[in-house]
């Protein structure tokens, strides 16, 4: 599962050794832009050795790495698949009322100015026109899928908050955007 050299994992350095067996706690990321599984928290078991495990860059005293992943509360509440994952309807045949049935809010906006771009998706700020009376005349961001939209269209979205109180949206499912 390793190799004979040091795998450097952003600033950490873990030292793997080829023909040894390591368990690796995972998350599996799951939004409308991208599905991927991610190494939790840089955890690494050491099978044959368990006293030789890490997070990150500090030892874990384990003895039985079964029972430490049974009884490990942080797969449960922290890491990127808990914060990433955002329900989305998946499907080719979707239909206007499911989608309406599903998403947070069905808005009409006029795409302001980009507020950053990544791999997966452009963020723009939307100053909502329609559709909700709590963010009529407000500045949302909404994710896009990269070259969907730019600034000065007018849309219809169905969306899903972030997370409550958020002004970041994502896409409700893969064909939430309508231009008008």
């Amino acid at each position: 599962m390793g190799n004979d050299e040091n795998v450097k994992t952003t600033s950490l350095v873990t030292d793997y050794k080829k023909d040894c067996d390591y368990i690796f706690l995972v998350q599996y990321i799951s939004n409308v832009y991208e599905q991927y599984y991610t190494i939790l928290g840089n955890v690494f078991i050491d099978v044959a050795a368990p006293q030789n495990s890490t997070f990150f860059d500090k030892r874990l005293e384990i003895e039985n790495p079964e029972l430490y992943i049974e009884k490990s509360e942080v797969i449960k509440k922290e890491g990127k698949g808990i914060t990433l994952s955002i329900p989305y309807l998946d499907g080719e045949k979707i239909s206007e009322q499911d989608l309406i049935d599903f998403s947070d809010a069905v808005l009409e906006i006029n795409i302001s100015d980009i507020a950053t771009k990544v791999n997966t998706s452009e963020i723009y700020w939307c100053k909502v026109i329609d559709g909700n009376a709590d963010l009529n005349n407000k500045r949302i961001m909404i994710a896009f899928f990269p070259g969907d939209v730019k600034s000065g269209d007018r849309c219809k979205v169905y969306v899903k908050q972030t997370v409550d109180g958020s002004v970041l949206y994502t896409l409700s499912s893969k064909n939430s955007v309508f231009s008008l």
